[in-house]
């Protein structure tokens, strides 16, 4: 009997049972397909596709933005809509196993195409000659990485998730598969984005602004997120594991360099004509202060790079209607003059408690500031058609009539990951200090010394210096250029610079998804100084003991939430940063285990009680 190629899967899949063919109408029956080598290109374009799901774009607000400190609900919307309910779970720290951002099964649908084609692309070198075996190992390539990319994003979000590199065509297949616990994922898509990098596209490979430059993971966006992921993997073992730890932050650090290193190549390459001098800023694909804005974050930028501008890494490519940002930061329901979402008055603050160190700072073009109304604090970055003139003052109007929002999703971009190698630096330091032996010579802090350094490492100075730098560099291509100097004396300790880095990243990577894992990663380390740690090799459920979190941190991550008092005394324990399980798939897959804080009547008992 003929086996028809489709993806009927259990709730661990898809949200609800279905079938679903993923090869082209009308070439349904699976040994007439994986003939050509076009067959192999479809499957990569649905994988691709995939991402530009609705439903994906709006998980990666949620789940990288919303939960943070960065964003508020709109007080405009009805209560009686469903998902301003949802969200507001999510804010009151409410959450039930049944809200609808708990559904992980479009990044699961992803999976599944990368899967299949990993599988079935090497059959078709023998069947179709002009299909090579170096255009199979950029398909796998390809494929690889898009899939340890849907991993990261779901262990960051669920932390304990079932790791499948299998692919599923159809009904007969067992479907009850348990979580895995993170170490193993995170492992499994480091040694996959790895070998990847091998084959995949060099960045210099499509011309600057068409589609595929930043549209298809090339090694640069290889190297980005494999950076990211030892920075996350890092910050987690940061106290139950230390080597692990430091060696880590070296991985991110190489990695965020040769992302750095073609950057420049590229910039001097094909930007400058070869021609560059040694006066020329050191990141030169971060572009001028009166530029950026506009070629990265509006669909017509003044550059008319129509996106895919040059600092940017890796982008989601909608094709003209991105409904996830527009209806959570534009237009709630398409007419409404607000989103289900916006900005909280942090972003119109300077100092301590603001979101930018001084009225210089032009980013503070990315929120709407205003009186009053609707439109008040409400979102610019992303969601316009027009670059805005730079400019020292705080009230810009609100573009008005836009039916779609064409602007892409910008997942990794040069400032991005020249933070991380800051962040990574900075952890780096405090290993030195840590492991310096106390002698009269360097008894003295580090923070005050160029010359103390432990028997194998750089001077801890000099890494601060390092991170320093490059935090600087992004700060100062942000502002106007009348803004005062920031000095290294400023921030030249360990614990300067890391809250430095943290808020510079609240401020350059506003609204782009990024600021719950960033806070995230701060709390496990600020956890592993404490003398608490995790056990990221085991799943939660199967723990017996839960790590208590840090309530000054806690503070810091709710201080946006509606309730941020009586929120702080709901998330304790580590099981409370993570999503839980949807009722759904419990419910079709029994080898999964509930998040252990949402396993029982009382939502919010303490897991130690």
């Amino acid at each position: 009997m003929k086996k028809y190629l489709s993806i009927f899967l259990s709730g661990l899949l898809l949200a609800s049972c279905m079938d679903s063919d993923i090869i082209p109408y009308g070439q349904t029956v699976e040994q007439d397909y994986w003939k050509t080598k076009s067959d192999v290109a479809q499957i990569v374009t649905r994988a691709y596709s995939g991402m530009a799901n609705e439903a994906i774009a709006k998980r990666l607000i949620v789940w990288g933005g919303f939960r943070s400190d960065e964003l508020i609900l709109s007080g405009e919307v009805p209560l009686t809509n469903a998902t301003r309910q949802s969200l507001a779970q999510i804010k009151t720290a409410n959450l039930e196993t049944t809200n609808e951002f708990n559904d992980w099964s479009a990044f699961y649908s992803v999976i599944n195409y990368c899967n299949i084609c990993i599988e079935k692309a090497p059959s078709v070198v023998g069947t179709d000659p002009e299909y090579l075996q170096g255009d199979c190992n950029l398909d796998v390539a390809q494929m690889k990485a898009l899939r340890s990319l849907c991993y990261f994003y779901l262990v960051r979000a669920f932390r304990d998730v079932p790791y499948i590199t299998t692919g599923y065509r159809n009904s007969s297949q067992e479907m009850n598969i348990a979580q895995s616990a993170p170490s193993v994922v995170l492992q499994g898509c480091i040694d996959d984005l790895e070998a990847a990098s091998q084959d995949i596209y060099d960045a210099k490979n499509f011309a600057l602004g068409t589609w595929k430059s930043r549209g298809y993971l090339n090694r640069d966006a290889v190297y980005a997120i494999l950076a990211d992921i030892y920075l996350w993997r890092a910050s987690v073992l940061h106290g139950s594991n230390p080597a692990q730890a430091q060696s880590d932050y070296q991985k991110c650090i190489d990695y965020c360099t040769l992302v750095i290193d073609s950057k420049n190549e590229y910039h001097k390459s094909t930007i400058r004509g070869g021609q560059m001098d040694d006066t020329e800023n050191a990141y030169p694909a971060l572009g001028s202060t009166t530029t950026y804005f506009g070629d990265l974050f509006t669909n017509q930028g003044v550059n008319t790079k129509n996106q895919n501008a040059e600092e940017s890494i890796f982008e989601i490519e909608f094709g003209g209607n991105n409904a996830a940002i527009r209806q959570f930061y534009y237009s709630y329901d398409g007419s409404a003059e607000y989103g289900y979402m916006k900005a909280p008055t942090l972003f119109g603050s300077f100092g301590t408690n603001g979101a930018y160190i001084n009225g210089y700072d032009l980013r503070k073009r990315s929120v709407y500031f205003t009186s009053g109304g609707a439109e008040s604090y409400a979102i610019r970055k992303l969601v316009t058609d027009n670059d805005v003139n730079p400019t020292q003052s705080s009230t810009y109007s609100r573009e008005a009539g836009l039916t779609n929002i064409a602007h892409n999703m910008i997942l990794y971009r040069m400032t991005d990951v020249m933070l991380m190698k800051a962040e990574a630096l900075t952890q780096l330091a405090y290993f030195d200090e840590a492991n310096a032996p106390e002698t009269p010579e360097n008894s003295e802090s580090s923070e005050t010394s160029d010359t103390s350094e432990s028997s194998d490492t750089q001077p801890t100075a000099s890494k601060l210096e390092q991170a320093f730098e490059l935090v600087n560099a992004v700060y100062t291509r942000a502002c106007d250029p009348a803004v005062p100097k920031l000095a290294f004396s400023s921030y030249n300790s360990v614990e300067g610079m890391e809250t430095f880095i943290l808020a510079e990243r609240f401020r350059e990577l506003s609204f782009e998804s990024k600021r719950w894992y960033d806070l995230l990663r701060y709390n496990y380390r600020q956890n592993a100084k404490q003398g608490l740690s995790t056990n990221y090799d085991v799943i939660l459920a199967d723990q017996a003991e839960y790590l208590p979190n840090n309530i000054d941190m806690m503070t810091l991550m709710t201080r946006s939430l509606s309730e941020p008092r009586a929120v702080t005394t709901k998330i304790t324990t580590e099981p409370f940063l993570y999503m839980p399980v949807y009722e759904n798939e419990m419910n079709l897959n029994s080898a999964l285990k509930q998040n252990p804080v949402y396993s029982s009547d009382d939502q919010f008992k303490r897991v130690d009680d």
